[in-house]
């Protein structure tokens, strides 16, 4: 069958994707099996990373396995969607810690990719809301592990792309809330300088995150629309309703020059323009997954699909020195994110690190290759890193240089998996197999 990640490149022609039926299958398929595999989720990774010519969905893993409400602890089976855990855990008043844009991302997913949200300044990455995992490794042994039980498996597979085993269940940490709703503020920043001086100034908000136009070269450069966020507390009359996904659909992949950098430009006005410093009360889903609205959003990128570029650098002048090299281009940002993230966590491969985040979306063409391959000599210099759950061409140089630990990880899977079994086209892309 032919596969790919959400950003529809690169593509696999002639994948196999096994299908079991629950985890004793997966364990039967690992146990049985010789070749190389990894579990695939719902596929919302959007390079590689869950690519190989052997995969085995998780998806059928799909059961709740305890909801503690005293505790506030979630056990589930690691191929649940964030969506059916909120479906589930909000009308009971109970949220996710920790939330990234997308909410089809299954548990496993999450966790293998350590993701992160509009809120890791206050509150980490999801994996640091992790209470336990159970993973099936390369011998068909399955394992449980936390911070205080094979705790280095517990870090290397918390963040560590699939390369592990399988992830079949874990434990999560929920939160207390009293309402669906979102306490959102709008402000509206001039240029980047703003920009962060306004994301900095309001950390104390449990949620941030920024728009920006990264098409403007001078005047305006950065101008920004800043969304903050906190949960309704009190409330006369809670609502508690689990908000529905929306029905709409792109029924194609529209032709390549229908999305291009006119129409952008048009776009980044109005939008900007259209913004009110205003404070509201809006649904979760509103405020988590604007983009969710439209089911399969990526094919408007075109059948080439695009390339996601997030990166982390310590300082606001490592994001300006990018902006700057993508302004100057001919290349255009099509969606371009900045928040604001906290310190790191012991994951060995774990993504967030002190400092802020940018991520942008670029068509994929011939001549976006060169363009990023200058802003990972930016990244590089500024002491960052790129994301591997939004990578799709980052080098082995590249990623040995930006990850310290690799290696320590590396040692680590090769402990638990002597021949590599578990192994993607971004684990080899990256040095991550022997």
């Amino acid at each position: 069958m032919k596969v790919a990640g959400w950003g529809n490149y690169p593509t696999l022609e002639n994948a196999n994707l096994f299908r079991p039926a629950d985890a004793n299958s997966i364990q039967r398929t690992v146990s049985a099996s010789d070749f190389s595999i990894i579990a695939r989720g719902s596929g919302r990774s959007y390079g590689d990373s869950s690519l190989s010519n052997n995969m085995i969905s998780t998806l059928r893993t799909d059961r709740f396995l305890e909801i503690n409400e005293e505790s506030t602890l979630l056990r589930c089976e690691a191929g649940l969607t964030l969506n059916s855990v909120l479906e589930a855990i909000v009308p009971k008043g109970r949220f996710l810690p920790v939330l990234p844009g997308a909410d089809l991302v299954t548990v496993g997913g999450a966790i293998a990719s350590d993701v992160h949200g509009k809120n890791h300044h206050r509150d980490g990455s999801f994996c640091d809301h992790v209470i336990s995992i159970t993973v099936i490794v390369a011998s068909g042994e399955i394992i449980e592990c936390s911070r205080a039980n094979n705790a280095d498996i517990f870090h290397a597979t918390c963040g560590g792309m699939g390369l592990t085993g399988v992830l079949i269940a874990a434990t999560l940490k929920l939160i207390s809330i009293s309402s669906n709703k979102i306490k959102q503020s709008i402000l509206t920043a001039s240029d980047l300088e703003c920009c962060i001086e306004l994301i900095d100034k309001n950390s104390q908000s449990k949620y941030s995150v920024a728009w920006l136009d990264a098409r403007l070269r001078k005047t305006n450069f950065g101008r920004s629309v800043l969304f903050l966020g906190d949960h309704v507390d009190e409330c006369e009359t809670p609502e508690l309703e689990h908000p529905k996904r929306t029905d709409l659909s792109i029924p194609f992949s529209p032709p390549s020059w229908v999305l291009n950098r006119h129409i952008s430009r048009a776009f980044n006005e109005a939008y900007f323009r259209l913004q009110k410093q205003q404070q509201t009360a809006v649904d979760y889903r509103s405020f988590f997954f604007p983009l969710e609205r439209v089911k399969n959003w990526n094919s408007l990128y075109g059948a080439r699909g695009f390339l996601q570029y997030q990166l982390v650098v310590p300082t606001a002048e490592g994001i300006k020195e990018t902006l700057t090299a993508v302004a100057n281009s001919d290349e255009c940002s099509y969606l371009t994110v900045l928040k604001k993230l906290g310190t790191g966590n012991e994951n060995l491969l774990s993504f967030p690190q002190e400092g802020y985040t940018l991520t942008m979306d670029f068509k994929r063409n011939d001549s976006i290759f060169p363009l990023l391959d200058k802003l990972d000599s930016v990244v590089l210099d500024q002491g960052g890193r790129l994301y591997c759950a939004k990578d799709s061409r980052m080098s082995k140089k590249m990623f040995q240089a930006t990850y310290p630990r690799w290696q320590e990880f590396l040692d680590l899977k090769t402990r638990i998996d002597p021949t590599h079994r578990f192994r993607s086209l971004q684990s080899e892309r990256l040095g991550l197999n022997k």
